[in-house]
């Protein structure tokens, strides 16, 4: 594809008219949400890009958005399993829906007009409603399409069945200008693992993990003092989280210390109301359901007992925390293999599901754990860095350089 002309002198004044969109399908949970909020605020914060993000979940107006960043709702989507998907609120048909969506989303893309398209994780959206999206983008030649990858997609064997099931491949061939992978082929390479053809092969370019603490400005927001050494526990999203929740609390109890339960928005209300109810005994235990910004709470943290998503396993890393990591299981491997490459590098401890008990977290929680000293060596956590200066030469119309960046 070829791309707009953007005047590459003055800089300054290049680069505040530069406009990337940011597509997340955030079906289940906020993980590629706040990834893409992070993208934003990196991108705004260096290259002064307007950025408008794409989104079905309605948190998205909970996480504070800088000047130059907005959003777009849209009427959301629940999955229940792999490829199960359903309207989270409006009574209509899932077919009904993705049209509401997909025509939403192909107006504010004509109308906004950006100079790049990061969609996160699925190459055809959720339920192929990007599909007439990509379509109608790619005869106006002005667009750079990237898919954005987590270092982890799931086991080898399930990524072929649900891209082969999907078509993604071909949208990936037909649609997509590369595919930056958020990861450290070091800790895991994705793209020998996947077995990707050549052809996709080509587009792939390992930007480095996404460091939660690069190039952001410092938040107000202190919700804990750094002396009160609480220990913490988070469970993502929440909507699988309450087992881990009540665990951790039942073993926090029986601590000299007070602990805190992140429970996520999406942990439902009859889980919230049992481990409110398990919890309303011990008032050194407390319960909350949001947080925008954690990393006060983890920096300031004893110890940290957290599931292995992609963006708490990097915050509680950045503030220099080894969190004890109960990853999810089903329905996919995911926070498996990322905990598990982690915990070969001495990055975090493992506890999986069938082990979880109180007394196991208790055994672990007295004891304090710190990252080594050595954690930015043994991981590369430059990813930010990479998408500005890749973002830098598309806005400079040089793909032959933006193709030399990442090795």
């Amino acid at each position: 594809m070829s791309h707009k002309s953007v005047a590459p002198v003055p800089l300054q004044d290049s680069f505040s008219s530069i406009r990337v969109a940011l597509y997340s399908h955030d079906t289940c949970g906020l993980g590629h949400l706040r990834r893409n909020m992070l993208i934003a605020r990196t991108l705004r914060r260096e290259l002064l890009a307007n950025v408008l993000i794409i989104s079905g979940i309605r948190e998205a107006g909970a996480f504070p958005l800088e000047q130059g960043i907005d959003t777009l709702l849209l009427p959301a989507l629940s999955k229940r399993g792999n490829l199960d998907y359903r309207p989270r609120r409006l009574d209509l048909s899932l077919k009904e829906v993705v049209a509401v969506r997909s025509g939403a989303i192909g107006a504010a893309l004509h109308a906004f007009d950006p100079d790049v398209f990061i969609v996160d994780n699925v190459p055809r959206g959720a339920v192929a409603e990007l599909d007439p999206v990509l379509r109608s983008l790619r005869p106006r030649h002005s667009v750079y399409c990237v898919l954005g990858l987590r270092d982890v997609l799931d086991r080898p064997e399930q990524v072929h069945r649900e891209w082969e099931a999907s078509a993604a491949l071909a949208a990936i061939r037909e649609h997509y200008d590369a595919v930056w992978i958020y990861g450290d082929p070091s800790v895991y390479d994705g793209a020998a693992e996947y077995g990707f053809p050549a052809d996709v092969h080509r587009k792939l370019q390992y930007t480095g993990y996404l460091n939660p603490l690069a190039h952001q400005p410092p938040h107000k927001e202190t919700t804990m003092r750094s002396d009160e050494q609480r220990d913490v526990c988070v469970v993502g999203g929440g909507h699988d989280g309450s087992q881990i929740a009540l665990a951790f609390a039942a073993a926090s109890a029986e601590t000299s210390r007070p602990g805190l339960v992140l429970t996520g928005p999406f942990m439902s209300a009859e889980h919230l109301r049992e481990l409110q109810s398990a919890t309303r005994t011990d008032a050194t235990v407390v319960v909350r359901r949001f947080v925008p910004n954690p990393l006060p709470l983890y920096r300031g943290a004893h110890n940290v007992v957290s599931m292995g998503g992609y963006n708490t396993l990097l915050e509680v890393l950045a503030v220099g925390k080894r969190p004890l990591v109960v990853p999810r299981i089903e329905p996919r491997c995911e926070q498996l293999i990322r905990a598990g490459a982690f915990e070969r590098l001495g990055l975090v401890d493992v506890l999986h599901p069938s082990m979880l008990t109180p007394a196991t977290v208790r055994q672990w929680l007295d004891v304090r754990h710190e990252s080594p000293p050595d954690t930015p060596a043994r991981i590369a956590m430059d990813g930010l860095d990479k998408i500005v200066e890749m973002v830098r030469h598309i806005g400079l119309n040089d793909t032959h350089s933006l193709q030399s960046t990442v090795v």
